[in-house]
């Protein structure tokens, strides 16, 4: 096995968000302009497009308040990403898999533990 060193997220302010403004206020905010027509400058998260994890929790996980206002996760959080390696770093353990060149992507294969019931509880 080897390591490596990227950044699997970074928190971006977003232009849009107000000083002291919680993630609730800029979400009620930002669909009333979206409601009211308002046209929104380039960069501006829109609140009926689709965000990574969901519509529901996911897509609060991804804003957080800060002091300048609100911050949205670009990328992945960590556990997004081992979900999405766990089988290929696992098949390639066991395999004492052996390459000059990097893996750069997962190899997509499921593991068949994600259909039986309880594995993911």
């Amino acid at each position: 096995m080897c390591g490596s060193a990227f950044a699997l997220k970074q928190w971006r302010h977003l232009p849009d968000s107000l000083e002291g403004e919680d993630v609730a206020q800029y979400l009620i905010r930002k669909q009333e302009e979206s409601n009211s027509g308002q046209k929104l400058l380039e960069g501006e998260w829109r609140p009926e497009e689709p965000r990574q994890g969901g519509a529901n929790g996911g897509e609060l996980k991804k804003l957080i308040k800060t002091s300048n206002g609100i911050s949205s996760l670009v990328g992945l959080q960590e556990g997004e990403w081992f979900r999405s390696w766990e089988g290929t770093i696992r098949r390639a353990v066991m395999a004492r898999l052996s390459r000059q060149d990097a893996m750069t992507a997962p190899d997509d294969r499921t593991n068949p533990g994600v259909w039986l019931e309880g594995y993911s509880d």
